[in-house]
């Protein structure tokens, strides 16, 4: 498994998850603010402040702040709304907004707040999505918590990692 020493980044962001949705670009150039596209937008926008916050907040020294490169390995966790029409012994979100569009809407944001020099440096993506806990004193709030660490150096790590995800032996 990941080894503390790995950890680079990680953040926990309140709010509710938009995935990512392609813009509608007008006749004559420049992008038509959909409903669905300025929903994303806000929601990338408390990922950046997230990251302003935590930058302001502690004591990050400056070549922490530069932004991470080379090959990444990145966790997402996802606590969506409940619907009320949801059993309290469902866990997992199965329904509403794609995971990979949800992880697209994270990774670009990071990108853009500068914690990372590329989304494309994530070689490594391990992802889930939630409902918060029915009830309860200690709902979980919605949001996303983050991890990027760096990816292991060779790819027998990954292997065992995933459990033989990989069917390349057989």
């Amino acid at each position: 498994m990941w080894t503390d020493e790995s950890l680079l980044f990680h953040l926990w962001v309140d709010g509710e998850p938009v995935p990512w949705c392609v813009p509608k670009v007008a006749r004559y150039g420049g992008e038509v603010p959909t409903p669905r596209r300025l929903a994303m937008k806000h929601w990338q926008g408390l990922i950046a402040q997230a990251w302003e916050y935590r930058k302001q907040g502690s004591a990050i020294p400056d070549e922490s702040r530069k932004p991470l490169d080379g090959p990444l390995s990145c966790r997402l966790f996802f606590i969506l709304p409940r619907p009320h029409s949801k059993k309290k012994s469902e866990v997992w979100a199965e329904t509403k907004a794609d995971l990979d569009n949800l992880c697209k809407a994270v990774h670009d944001s990071l990108q853009r707040c500068g914690v990372l020099t590329n989304d494309s440096r994530i070689v490594e993506l391990r992802a889930a999505k939630a409902w918060t806990p029915h009830g309860g004193p200690n709902v979980m709030p919605t949001g996303v918590r983050i991890e990027i660490r760096r990816a292991p150096a060779t790819l027998d790590e990954t292997y065992t990692r995933n459990e033989r995800i990989y069917a390349w032996d057989e």
